[in-house]
């Protein structure tokens, strides 16, 4: 029964990982803005927003995430999972390079200008994050989430809507994945802590720097 309990927990933990992966939060927080949003505000005709969707998937996610494969299949890298500390400053700036390609897209194309900015605060984050993973193994995860959940509550004030299913269920999943990447072991409390401080930080400072 033990034995069951624990191989049930660790795949729980391993789904939250992969659902809620740094990779994949562009994507969430694009979908919450536009489940919230007015369209006159956010910029975003209802028939362009699957194909929006679809772009920020591909570059975020599908893109970096190819590279990153590339990496592990000709060694360059010994886990998709990145436990080494040594082994992710590549898979980091691969993908900030990306995300701000994102940004320059969105920006050049005129949509989602709050959204866009996002994806700005999100390469400026994997630029920081990349210089604390020479000295420090953040966590990547809680990284992505706190700037996310910044990114949702700076975007209710914008709207002036109180947002709070959406900024309530950001936390939950934020608390989720901080338990699951614990249970997993591949992080300590402060990692985890200090990622999701961080990038709550960062994304709400440069937010509140341009508003």
């Amino acid at each position: 029964m033990t034995s069951s309990l624990s191989k049930a927990e660790h795949f729980s933990a391993q789904l939250t990982s992969i659902v809620l992966h740094p990779l994949f939060i562009p994507c969430w927080t694009l979908i919450i803005m536009l489940r919230n949003s007015n369209f006159t505000s956010f910029e975003v005709p209802v028939q362009s927003q699957l194909t929006l969707i679809a772009l920020v998937l591909t570059i975020t996610f599908v893109l970096p995430a190819l590279m990153i494969f590339l990496m592990y299949r000709i060694r360059m890298i010994s886990s998709l999972t990145l436990q080494l500390r040594r082994e992710r400053p590549a898979p980091i700036l691969i993908t900030a390079i990306f995300f701000y390609l994102t940004y320059y897209l969105l920006k050049q194309l005129n949509i989602a200008p709050v959204f866009s900015f996002y994806m700005l605060g999100g390469t400026i984050l994997g630029l920081i994050s990349l210089f604390i993973t020479v000295y420090w193994k953040v966590s990547l995860h809680m990284l992505a989430l706190g700037g996310s959940t910044a990114a949702i509550v700076c975007f209710a004030w914008i709207l002036e809507k109180p947002m709070l299913p959406a900024i309530t269920g950001m936390v939950l999943a934020s608390g989720l994945t901080g338990f699951a990447r614990l249970r997993l072991g591949a992080h300590h409390p402060l990692q985890i802590y200090g990622g999701y401080a961080i990038g709550f930080g960062i994304i709400t400072i440069l937010y509140l720097i341009v508003l």
